[in-house]
């Protein structure tokens, strides 16, 4: 990981996804168990050839009013501009915890292991990311909600294909959230993406980023 600070490629590019979550329980009650689905489609400056894709589910515990364990799976596949599309598999264990309220919104903080494996390298990365996620309601009448995100990404092992171990990535993000039904949720914001490189300048990806979010 380049460690110093370098300038940087600037690139702009859209995020699209939807993610669906519930829990197992019957219809009309609330248990312990939950699931999620998400699917993402990443595209980068038009023309590039670069686009990314991604499709992961994962199975929840709620182990107190506050605190959730979580355990998945994701297929990435990564469409660069010249060459064979790469595939990775991401397997994750993760820890949610709301940690209640501050300045008028709601404070949560995601911890997420990561284990990613690819078709064009041998070894197998562990990355931790945490992800910090402050929400504000706006708007009660028709609900609208303030978002701010911060999730930085660490390599917690060097590897054959991802470079050296250290911090890798950055994400800043700030949008809205508009409460389309009782189901429905769309939100939509800018993220600013931060990648240090260790072969290449490092990046920076202006991104739109549209998510439908639906739950049962």
């Amino acid at each position: 990981m380049a460690g110093a600070a370098h300038a940087a490629d600037e690139s702009p590019g859209t995020w699209i996804g939807g993610i669906l979550t519930d829990d197992f329980a019957a219809a009309g009650t609330q248990g312990r168990g939950l699931f999620a689905v998400e699917a993402q489609g990443r595209y980068f400056d038009i023309g590039s050839g670069l686009n990314q894709y991604l499709l992961r589910s994962g199975v929840g515990y709620k182990l107190s009013g506050s605190l959730q364990a979580w355990v998945g799976y994701g297929r990435f596949r990564v469409r660069p501009g010249q060459g064979s599309p790469v595939d990775e598999n991401r397997y994750f264990q993760q820890l949610n915890w709301s940690a209640g309220e501050y300045l008028g919104g709601e404070l949560k903080v995601r911890a997420r292991l990561l284990q990613r494996s690819v078709t064009n390298g041998d070894d197998v990365a562990l990355v931790a990311r945490l992800l910090l996620d402050y929400s504000r309601a706006l708007n009660t009448a028709n609900p609208t909600t303030l978002n701010l995100r911060l999730e930085p990404f660490y390599d917690l092992r060097d590897t054959d294909w991802g470079g050296k171990a250290g911090l890798t990535q950055n994400r800043i993000y700030a949008g809205l959230g508009w409460q389309l039904s009782q189901h429905y949720v769309l939100e939509t914001g800018y993220m600013k993406q931060f990648l240090w490189r260790d072969d290449a300048r490092n990046l920076s990806n202006h991104l739109l980023v549209i998510q439908l979010r639906a739950k049962p």
